[in-house]
């Protein structure tokens, strides 16, 4: 066998962690399985062994001979050929397939015998390099020389970690520490706010104007101030739980007395936390540890760190979102009696400076416009509507399924109404065999708008929203309704209604001036005394005309309409206010040939019903008013929140009957008198139903007056009355009256939007428990450990720890499989810590029993002894 060469100090990359030291040691040319390894050591300082580990030392003498283990490369330094045996450290095969042999566990030098400091507990024999290479699992390499450069032989000699790798620093830091006190910091504030963050997920308080664009903070602030705070918890709360996992795993490290051990599954959870995707990466750690319940923590830790900020954004951030329905008591400014015609027209805008009538006129001309762009703009999208619903549903005769009333508020909401009071058409036309077309609309209190606009009511406006908020009021207020009675007459049976069929009335008198001068014929026309009742007519059961039905007396109309017109009931000089309560329209209905057959005369009378709510719907864009009539299991219906409120012919409006004089003749319901011809005359007269019964496929007449006079109560209801049923007096005091309303607002608020973000609940309660948990570790354990999690702190630990061959295999390609759950423990060697594998029963017994006699011994001389008693006696329920 070829002379062994001497090995001196070689260069800077090969000597790696190891001093200067020099050994000599003499072996036999061969080494037999079951022989006895045979040296002398020449120095006092002998390198130390690990336990489960053989130190090779070899002589640097030039006839030393060449061990059959190693074989010389081509840079002059060691290599190896079989697995699981690098650096020259041999050491547990485990499952390898190579051969077990027993080694003894001393050097002999000549007759006398030396004991090292540390057993020889390998099972591995120490083998030629080809028998070493024959037996390998790795025979892919045969042939091939290896390129890993190991230590030189003399400088692995002169490896004494005990001397020349002494800790600086202690293991065991206690609470001055800066890690502690940091760490003790940053739990503070994680659980703080992490706590106040899922405080704020319960309470989900609604900010109001706190975060508006007339607020304190503006959403686009509020929404980066709430994301910064939660990105800090979630960097807290990652940075204490793995400090956590940290001492936890490398507490367990020490405790070798139980048994407790780390795997390197167990190491890897950290990683788990600050890489989720080392969890897809590395399945074995995942399968090795999630297991225990540090692992399960790790897990729990890892995910709700994942999602955190996902879930705070869901849950804490501000959001629009809508609120629950509240109870509330509002308030309204009165400013005008219902339906006063007055205040009606005094609110009218006209560049109108003066006008040669005077102010009143000014202004009544005013509003002629105003109701009629109004009242058209109605009745045609309604119209419109009634066509799509009869073309697309067929139509029907019911007329709870008929189009409901609608109507356009200031241009920008929405008011639809509700047909209410509905009787049998067929029924009431049999009774008084004529047709009857009786319908009662009501319509939602416009009221609302303003008192929603109201600063003492304290409703957040959508538009300080960025103009996305909303909100809606469920109001308890009377609304103003309106009933149309249509029935049809002949000409005889209209003569009593008729001035020019009286006797001795004036045959030349000119129409054109019936409505505007009363002078010329009032002497024909008799003033209504206290009891004078004038005609009585076959239709005053249908209208309640005469003494029985409370003073009411019947039209006069000028002359009869040709057929497609309308005349109506101007007479309000011979009508006293207190006895006028309606406007009577007269139209000449049309047979199939377009000739008059029969006359309709219709009256329209408003009133306030307390059998309704008011729904009120309010957007940046546009709001939406709706009527909700006759439904019993409406809690806020008016005759519920006020049960004695007035209701029938009580709460008929005598104001009412000015404005809609002003209405209908602005929507030229009155150009029969001349013959007119009028659009709006023409369409209502073709409604007029030809049946006993509404026709499935178009409206009747009284919908259609119902629908274009319907805009006159919404601005009868405008400022006025929300609770009071009568009328107030012109020059009454107006109150400001208060009505109970539920609101349901949506604005910036705390608090899942939608139902699946309930589930981010877990992420937020899972954090704080974890903060609270680690915060109470940390209090109580008052100190750290070094945490040997950290890669840095690792690498430190193993670089001086010596190889094991648990690891066989793994140097180039990494751990994997079982090498996950293989257990490790930290030792020390006087100051020197290092990291070391143990799997057998015995072993592990025979270092309990050393383990209380080395560290009693060294206890008082050595911090590092005395933190490693202590270390490894501590419990852990982790």
């Amino acid at each position: 066998m070829a002379e062994n060469k001497s090995f001196g100090s070689t260069s800077d990359d090969r000597n790696g962690l190891l001093s200067s030291f020099s050994t000599e040691i003499d072996t036999p040319n061969t080494l037999s399985p079951g022989s006895t390894l045979i040296g002398s050591v020449a120095s006092p300082q002998h390198p130390r062994q690990r336990s489960g580990y053989s130190r090779l030392t070899p002589s640097p003498s030039p006839d030393f001979p060449r061990h059959d283990r190693f074989e010389e490369t081509n840079e002059g330094d060691i290599g190896t050929r079989g697995p699981g045996q690098g650096l020259g450290i041999t050491g547990e095969q485990g499952d390898s397939d190579t051969e077990e042999y027993e080694t003894h566990d001393r050097f002999e030098a000549g007759a006398s015998e030396r004991s090292l400091p540390y057993s020889f507990s390998s099972t591995a024999p120490l083998r030629s390099g080809s028998q070493a290479y024959h037996k390998a699992k790795t025979s892919d390499f045969e042939g091939r020389k290896s390129t890993t450069s190991l230590r030189s032989r003399k400088s692995y000699a002169e490896f004494s970690p005990h001397m020349t790798c002494a800790s600086r620093e202690p293991i065991l830091k206690d609470t001055r520490n800066h890690i502690y006190i940091t760490l003790l910091i940053l739990g503070i504030f994680s659980t703080i706010f992490s706590g106040i963050y899922l405080g704020i997920a319960i309470a989900r308080p609604r900010y109001q104007k706190f975060i508006s664009d007339e607020g304190n903070l503006t959403y686009s602030n509020a929404t980066l101030l709430f994301a910064l705070f939660a990105k800090l918890i979630e960097l807290s709360f990652v940075t204490v739980f793995i400090a956590f996992v940290g001492q936890v795993i490398s507490t367990r490290a020490f405790n070798k007395s139980k048994g407790y051990g780390v795997t390197l599954a167990e190491i890897s959870m950290r990683g788990w936390i600050m890489q989720p995707g080392q969890m897809i990466v590395h399945p074995h750690a995942v399968k090795y540890a999630a297991v225990s319940l540090m692992g399960v923590l790790a897990l729990i830790a890892a995910l709700t760190a994942m999602l955190y900020t996902t879930a705070a954004s869901a849950l804490v951030s501000p959001q629009l979102s809508w609120s629950h329905f509240t109870d509330r008591l509002m308030q309204a400014d009165i400013k005008q009696g219902f339906a006063d015609m007055t205040s009606i027209m005094y609110q009218c805008q006209t560049p109108v400076r003066n006008d040669a009538s005077g102010v009143l006129t000014k202004f009544q001309t005013c509003i002629g416009p105003e109701q009629s762009a109004q009242s058209l703009n109605d009745f045609s999208t309604w119209l419109g509507n009634w066509t799509r619903w009869a073309n697309a549903s067929g139509g029907s005769d019911d007329l709870r399924r008929r189009p409901p009333p609608y109507s356009l508020v200031s241009d920008n909401t929405t008011a639809v109404g509700q047909w209410i009071e509905i009787d049998n058409m067929t029924v009431n036309s049999n009774n008084f065999n004529r047709i009857v077309n009786n319908v009662t609309m009501a319509m939602p209190h416009a009221g609302i708008i303003d008192a929603a606009i109201n600063k003492n009511n304290s409703i957040l406006q959508p538009k300080v929203n960025d103009g996305f908020g909303a909100y809606n009021i469920h109001a308890s207020v009377a609304s103003g309704a309106l009933n149309v009675l249509c029935a049809e007459m002949t000409k005889e049976e209209l003569r009593p209604f008729v001035y020019t069929e009286w006797p001795n009335a004036n045959k030349s008198l000119d129409f054109a001036n019936w409505v505007n001068n009363y002078a010329p014929h009032s002497e024909y026309v008799p003033n209504y005394g206290p009891n004078e009742w004038l005609n009585s007519s076959i239709v005053d059961q249908i209208f309640g005309f005469g003494p029985v039905f409370g003073q009411r007396r019947p039209p006069i109309f000028p002359r009869y309409p040709t057929v497609y017109n309308t005349l109506l009931n101007n007479t309000g000089a011979y009508a006293p206010l207190p006895y006028r309560d309606a406007l009577y329209i007269l139209g000449g209905n049309p047979d199939a040939e377009g000739n008059i057959s029969t006359y309709s005369l219709c009256q329209m009378r408003a009133f306030r019903t307390p059998s309704c709510s008011t729904w009120y719907n309010a957007t940046s864009s546009q709001s939406h008013m709706v009527a909700q009539c006759e439904q019993a299991n409406d809690p806020m219906q008016f005759q519920k929140t006020e049960p004695n409120a007035a209701r029938g012919n009580d709460t008929t409006s005598l104001l009412w009957v000015d404005v809609a004089d002003s209405w209908a003749t602005a929507v030229t319901l009155n150009t029969g008198i001349t013959d007119g011809n009028a659009a709006n005359a023409r369409l209502v007269t073709q409604f007029f139903p030809t049946e006993r019964s509404f026709d499935p496929q178009m409206p009747s007449m009284a919908e259609a007056l119902a629908v274009m006079a319907g805009g006159t109560l919404m601005m009868g209801t405008r400022n006025a009355p929300v609770r009071a049923m009568q009328d107030y007096a012109p020059d009454a005091k107006l109150p400001t009256e208060t009505f109970s309303a539920r609101l349901q607002s949506q604005q910036y608020a705390s608090g899942p939007i939608s139902g699946y973000q309930n589930l981010f609940y877990v992420i937020l309660i899972a954090v704080f428990a974890g903060n609270v948990l680690v915060l109470t570790w940390l209090i109580m354990n008052r100190g750290l450990v070094t945490d040997f999690c950290d890669p840095a702190n690792m690498f430190s630990l193993s670089i001086n720890s010596p190889p094991s061959h648990v690891f066989a295999g793994s140097c180039g390609c990494g751990p994997e499989g079982r090498q996950y759950r293989a257990k490790w423990f930290v030792n020390v060697d006087g100051e020197h810590v290092f990291i070391e594998n143990s799997e057998r029963e015995q072993e592990l017994a025979e270092n309990q029993a050393k383990g209380k006699a080395s560290t009693t011994m060294g206890a008082a001389a050595s911090p590092i002894i005395q933190a490693y008693a202590k270390l490894s006696k501590r419990k852990s329920i982790f």
